[in-house]
């Protein structure tokens, strides 16, 4: 499959009308979201809003529940079924942004893509992506 804007969109819609538990999706949900996370300013990832208008990450509207969501994730190494339904939804509008994870499997701004989250118990979770499944 080829992971277009469209497809990273609807795989999104479709991961949004799940249940949320299928731990691929919601590895592939946590990729995205830590993904769209790195590319806010510090600034904007410390007051969990958007000061800067261009284009790349949480819009305003987005950016505290994201954010907030995100440094959790960073925390306790999961999320939620129910958190991962609610992002993908959210996530749907940043399909473009989104498209660069899937295609190049790399940050294209300066700061670098986590390769591993914590978890409890000192354990680790890959965050390769997972959009298949």
């Amino acid at each position: 499959m080829t992971w277009d804007k469209s497809a990273i969109k609807n795989w999104l819609l479709s991961v949004a009308e799940s249940d949320g538990t299928n731990p691929k999706h919601q590895q592939a949900i946590t990729r995205a979201l830590l993904f769209m996370y790195a590319r806010q300013t510090a600034s904007e990832q410390e007051s969990k809003m958007t000061s800067n208008n261009n284009g790349v990450g949480f819009n305003g509207r987005d950016a505290e529940f994201m954010s907030s969501v995100a440094e959790r994730v960073k925390q306790y190494g999961r999320i939620t079924p129910r958190q991962t339904t609610a992002i993908a939804k959210g996530l749907a509008k940043y399909s473009g942004q989104l498209v660069e994870m899937a295609v190049n499997g790399q940050e294209t701004q300066a700061k670098p893509m986590p390769q591993t989250i914590d978890m409890e118990f000192g354990q680790h979770m890959s965050v390769e992506p997972y959009l298949a499944g």
